[in-house]
């Protein structure tokens, strides 16, 4: 399958295909990712444990021609989704410090190889008590050490979990919204609170959803929305899930009359209803247009989609994502033909890291200016070195001190030099000779590189 998603590449030049790991059934404790839900918190926990990660990472993405990864972690810190009953408050630095190093092993390996720098993006969540609790958003949309890009699911707001009905991805919220959930919930809400928390419209991309969340309603007459709901709506045959329906679903429903479509023009948004309690909440081609001109408005990156296959893809129609690549100005590469793995096929191969995960690191990952072992200062000599060797190592600052957090440190590759500080910010830097090792945190006062030794 990989094979052929990767020739797809013959056909549009500007193709980038990342390969997306995570999702909410692997995060969710208590369901189906009751063996899975630790994992991302384990790998990100340590220093080792991120360079296991990131090694095998790089080797798996060489070996099937893919031009990145996806970082679908749903979600950091929050409870039951890491651990069964407690947070992990931990995950939302230690992923600032996976990104980081993910950017920085990314250009080295494309500088050493020659290829493509792989990208690092992320599916992140956009309600309001996790985005706060799971995610430093100006680092994670730090130019250089931060995400490629980000990925806003601006979907699944709102479903049959719920006790009254409402659309899972309205463009607008409204004051009766507002008064029934606490906060303006909404596509135009999330992403405005991503955009006041430090992140760069050119970060971001809009989710756009081509499904609809159903309900049954208590009352079949009163057919609006925030009425009473006594659960899902009735599966469709295609999705065979209650509560979810394809818009290819929905559509054939409304052509053979057995729904009614209604456009909410307060929440930007249509839905449609039987007249006998079910109701749906989807996206047509005008609300896709709504909300592509949103993502022009605020100059985002441009929108992202879930999913293909619940588009009415017969005859290769995809009403849905037509309108997206035809309102943003998508542009398409030429088809080529010497393409595909074969012509990656004499890549350098990777060696795979030990994929054995340890309960700790021999280095503490913070330092502080009365560090006895802070004595032999400089590592200088040879190129290839690495916030992650064994001989250099970029801390962060402890508590009470002013400076940056380790996402202000700049990692560059510039012939044989590595690491570039910010001025004002901190670095700690481990040397080691033989069994012996030394620590130094210095102040950057001027532009600076630092260099590994080998002993």
């Amino acid at each position: 399958m990989y094979e052929r998603v990767s020739d797809l590449k013959c056909q549009n030049t500007n193709l980038k295909i990342l390969l997306s790991l995570g999702g909410w059934n692997f995060n969710d404790c208590a369901g189906a990712g009751s063996v899975t839900c630790s994992y991302f918190s384990e790998a990100v926990r340590t220093s080792e444990n991120r360079q296991i990660f990131i090694s095998n990472v790089i080797a798996f993405l060489r070996e099937n021609n893919f031009d990145g990864i996806d970082i679908d972690w749903e979600y950091p810190v929050v409870a039951g989704h890491n651990d069964a009953t407690a947070e992990t408050p931990n995950d939302k630095q230690n992923l600032v410090r996976l990104v980081s190093e993910f950017r920085f092993a990314f250009l080295s390996e494309g500088t050493s190889t020659g290829r493509d720098r792989l990208l690092v993006t992320a599916a992140v969540g956009i309600g309001n008590s996790v985005v706060a609790s799971a995610y430093d958003v100006p680092s994670l949309c730090h130019e250089t050490t931060g995400y490629d890009w980000i990925n806003l699911m601006t979907y699944d707001f709102h479903g049959s979990w719920e006790t009254v009905s409402g659309h899972h991805a309205a463009l607008y919220s409204t004051s009766e919204d507002e008064t029934q959930y606490g906060y303006p919930i909404s596509v135009s809400w999330a992403l405005q609170n991503w955009l006041d928390l430090g992140c760069t419209g050119q970060k971001l991309t809009l989710g756009i959803a081509t499904y609809g969340h159903s309900f049954t309603l208590e009352n079949s007459i009163n057919h609006d929305f925030l009425v009473g709901v006594s659960g899902p709506g009735a599966q469709g045959s295609g999705t065979s899930s209650p509560g979810t329906l394809a818009y290819s679903e929905v559509m054939l429903a409304i052509e053979q009359g057995t729904l009614t479509e209604i456009f909410d023009e307060d929440r930007g948004v249509p839905y449609a209803h039987d007249g006998q309690g079910f109701w749906v909440g989807y996206d047509n081609p005008r609300s896709v247009g709504l909300k592509c001109d949103l993502i022009k408005s605020k100059q985002l990156l441009g929108a992202m989609n879930w999913a293909l296959d619940l588009d009415i893809f017969q005859n290769m129609e995809y009403p849905l994502l037509n309108r997206i690549a035809t309102d943003l100005n998508i542009a398409y590469g030429v088809p080529v033909t010497d393409c595909g793995l074969a012509a990656v096929s004499n890549a350098p191969t990777i060696s795979r890291a030990p994929t054995t995960i340890r309960s700790e690191t021999s280095f503490q990952e913070t330092c502080t200016s009365s560090d006895s072992r802070v004595t032999n200062a400089w590592c200088t000599g040879a190129k290839g070195c690495s916030p992650n060797s064994p001989y250099s190592e970029f801390c962060e600052t402890t508590s009470g001190e002013s400076g940056p957090s380790p996402i202000a440190i700049i990692f560059a590759v510039i012939g044989s030099l590595c690491g570039a500080g910010l001025l004002g910010s901190f670095i700690c830097i481990k040397c080691k000779k033989g069994n012996k090792e030394s620590y130094k945190k210095e102040t950057i006062t001027a532009p600076r590189f630092y260099i590994k030794s080998t002993f």
